[in-house]
């Protein structure tokens, strides 16, 4: 996610910046392709938040994607993804 320079995961950190999250110290727990121009995703945050999203992108061009979900699931997480946000939080 931090490095890549291509289509989806360009577009990913454009959209994180503009929901004022910086992907060079979010966490991206999990991320899969889930429809036609669709990517599913949830991102936990430095200060311990829990976001899934929808990423939605024109047919064949990623990178101009917008976030359709973005929601904050912090106090429904499953206790895993919880533990992992509190750990991420600590480390800040």
């Amino acid at each position: 996610m931090r490095t890549e320079e291509s289509g989806y995961w360009l577009g990913l950190r454009r959209c994180l910046c503009e929901r004022g999250v910086d992907p060079a110290t979010a966490m991206l727990a999990s991320t899969f392709p889930d429809d036609v121009n669709n990517w599913y995703g949830v991102i936990i945050t430095p200060d311990g938040h829990i976001h899934d999203f929808d990423y939605d992108y024109p047919p064949g061009r990623e990178e101009e994607g917008e976030f359709t979900i973005w929601e904050n699931t912090t106090d429904t997480s499953d206790p895993l993804l919880r533990s992992l946000a509190k750990a991420v939080e600590q480390e800040q």
